[in-house]
């Protein structure tokens, strides 16, 4: 794995956790702590629909561009992670 991957592994643990932590808030009643990306939708970029109607428009850079903003990545993790989103697709 090299660091690109290990940031995006590390950013998806980190979704899930707050995806996580959300449902047991509401299953508890309790609040539930503010996740680190808050507008980034756990899942990946495939998961957010600006970044998929970006995509399915074949508009890679605006995907890039919108997936940067929720996430503040860089711009190489960034384009990492809009390409496997791409890919899981199909598109």
């Amino acid at each position: 794995m090299n660091e690109v991957d290990v940031r995006l592994a590390v950013q998806d643990l980190q979704q899930r956790v707050a995806a996580l932590e959300a449902q047991v808030a509401a299953l508890t009643g309790t609040s539930a702590p503010v996740p680190a990306v808050p507008s980034a939708p756990a899942g990946g970029p495939e998961h957010d629909p600006e970044v998929l109607a970006c995509l399915q428009a074949g508009n890679e850079i605006g995907a890039i561009k919108a997936w940067r903003e929720r996430t503040n990545l860089g711009l190489a993790e960034a384009k990492f992670a809009v390409d496997q989103a791409r890919a899981r697709l199909g598109l």
